[in-house]
């Protein structure tokens, strides 16, 4: 199931319920790149989206300047996707939440206003 919905000019905000593949997650990272779009707010919980897809969003996450709130809830991520997304959070700065529950990783990235200032609870 996919939502969307236009939160004010100019800002979407996308929620997506499915399982999604390795293309479609490729398709998703296009949109995170900086100068490809404005999405401002993407929910991609409970899509078993694994460490492989994980590493690649935080990857992704790293360079972008739109996005300030991302959801990967309960999507099998473990110690290496874990570590993906502490490294692009020290490199983001326009993330604002960051919702990383129901995951094997969630010791490893803390994110809370002690230890990221920009992220709230």
């Amino acid at each position: 199931m996919a939502a969307a919905e236009l939160v004010g000019k100019g800002t979407l905000t996308l929620s997506l319920t499915l399982t999604l593949t390795l293309s479609l997650i490729l398709i998703l990272i296009l949109i995170l790149i900086p100068g490809k779009g404005t999405l401002h707010c993407l929910d991609l919980s409970d899509n078993h989206i694994r460490d492989r897809g994980g590493e690649a969003i935080a990857n992704a996450l790293a360079e972008n300047t739109d996005l300030n709130s991302l959801s990967v809830r309960n999507n099998y991520l473990h110690e290496d996707a874990g570590s993906a997304f502490a490294a692009a959070l020290l490199r983001n700065t326009s993330l604002r939440k960051l919702d990383v529950e129901l995951n094997q990783f969630t010791h490893l990235v803390s994110p809370s206003p002690t230890s990221n200032p920009r992220l709230k609870p």
